[in-house]
């Protein structure tokens, strides 16, 4: 588990809007052809982000974990011309973006589950 804070609501909010509505920022994955494991889980990753479909569909095929351990090996592997620094920047960034999101879907599935449903009489 990351020793991160949770993000506020409001900023989970923010984030899946900006998903929804195509206004969250877009990071096109570096030109450079993606040879190593890392950097190729990682553009896929800043993919996912720029897309609420495509971020569903990331978190649901549970790719989290190889996001975490790419942005571990890009962070371990340091080299002088700092792209593995940039990798891990960007794998890092996607990383908080997809955890926002993740988090909101629950948040919204805990709701929607103690909620009664629209149209429907609660006791």
């Amino acid at each position: 588990m990351s020793n991160t804070p949770a993000p506020s609501a409001h900023a989970v909010r923010r984030s899946l809007r900006a998903l929804a509505d195509g206004t969250a920022p877009r990071s096109s994955p570096a030109d450079v052809v993606a040879v190593d494991a890392a950097a190729r889980a990682i553009a896929e990753a800043e993919a996912a982000t720029t897309c609420a479909q495509r971020a569903s569909a990331y978190l649901a095929d549970g790719r989290l974990a190889a996001l975490d351990r790419a942005v571990d090996a890009a962070a371990t592997e340091r080299s002088s011309d700092d792209h593995d620094d940039d990798l891990a920047r960007r794998g890092r960034a996607a990383r908080r973006t997809l955890r926002r999101l993740q988090t909101a879907l629950l948040d919204a599935r805990t709701d929607s589950q103690s909620s009664p449903a629209v149209g429907q009489a609660s006791d």
